[in-house]
């Protein structure tokens, strides 16, 4: 899905629905949507992936009711949050694998 996206020359806007939810490493794919010369509107709920833009548009009873601007104290907590998301997707990683979960993997 990833690919397709960044591969279609002719979408300079891209719109993905809760990318969290596609089974796939979110981390990866959007640092790869971020390097392509388009407009990314991700729709989430995740608080480490609203907080990746530097905006995030409110919507309520089926408009925008609001345009909110990252600030410098949401940019250190985005920080911290993708310091635990990196730990989270190494424990998911070890069980894909059907290794066993270790306190080594929080560090």
């Amino acid at each position: 899905m990833i690919g397709d996206i960044i591969l279609n020359k002719e979408a300079s806007i891209i719109l993905i629905d809760e990318i969290e939810n596609a089974g796939i490493n979110k981390s990866k794919a959007i640092q790869l949507l971020q390097a392509v010369d388009k407009l990314v509107i991700i729709i989430t709920h995740n608080p480490g992936l609203a907080l990746l833009g530097k905006y995030r548009i409110v919507m309520k009873n089926g408009g925008i009711s609001q345009c909110i601007e990252r600030t410098e104290e949401e940019l250190k907590l985005l920080r911290w949050l993708q310091d635990v998301e990196l730990k989270l997707e190494r424990f998911t990683e070890v069980i894909r694998k059907g290794a066993r979960i270790h306190e080594g993997l929080l560090e």
